[in-house]
């Protein structure tokens, strides 16, 4: 049963101030009471749907609250993992300047060995072209003294060699000795003939002073 919208004993007395007759006042008060009555939401009535509103949003609200418990766990695994990642950028950045110092440490040592190495092979290059060029000027000597040695023998050989072909003729120019046979050997003079070397079969020794 719906409550009374409006107080119809007091409407009707208004409409019997203005001039209506009292049933008539009556009647029109009680006919507009019942229908606002089945017409307009009274206090009561919205009272009782918003009891029926809330009971049928509870589990919505008992849903929402439960995703609102999982936002918050969700929240914070976030900020957790935000966290972890800053942690890991930050070991990152401290191991890439680790290995960034590391590398330049290696690189300055590993250019000092290579410009020591470089100036200890660039050294023992020099000692070895000074060790080549000794070599080569003794081989140089030794080879102008070979020539010089070879003009020698060959100037001897040249030498040697009128020697021996001038021999002979040398040979033939050269009286031979006097052969034994107990006499000193006579020297002949101008015009000498053999009888007077005590052998009248001796012949002349020389046939053309005799001719002349």
């Amino acid at each position: 049963m719906h409550a009374t919208v409006i107080d119809t004993l007091r409407y009707a007395d208004r409409l019997k101030e203005s001039g209506f007759e009292p049933p008539q006042a009556e009647g029109l008060a009680r006919a507009l009471g019942h229908e606002l009555a089945g017409s307009l939401v009274t206090k009561l009535d919205l009272q009782e749907g918003l009891s029926g509103l809330r009971e049928e949003m509870r589990p919505i609200s008992d849903r929402l609250a439960v995703v609102e418990t999982q936002v918050g766990k969700l929240d914070a695994k976030a900020r957790a993992l935000d966290a972890k990642v800053h942690a890991l950028d930050a070991k990152l950045d401290v191991q890439y300047r680790e290995l960034n110092t590391k590398i330049d440490t290696q690189y300055r040592e590993l250019n000092t060995r290579l410009d020591a190495h470089y100036r200890e092979l660039d050294a023992r290059i020099g000692a070895f072209d000074d060790k080549i060029d000794t070599k080569f000027g003794a081989l140089d000597s030794k080879f102008n003294i070979l020539m010089t040695t070879m003009g020698l023998v060959a100037t001897l050989l040249v030498a040697l060699g009128l020697y021996n072909a001038a021999s002979p003729h040398f040979a033939g120019s050269v009286p031979a000795p006097a052969q034994s046979s107990g006499l000193a050997p006579q020297p002949s003079g101008a015009g000498g003939s053999p009888s007077q070397t005590g052998d009248p079969a001796a012949p002349s020794a020389n046939p053309a002073g005799a001719r002349g």
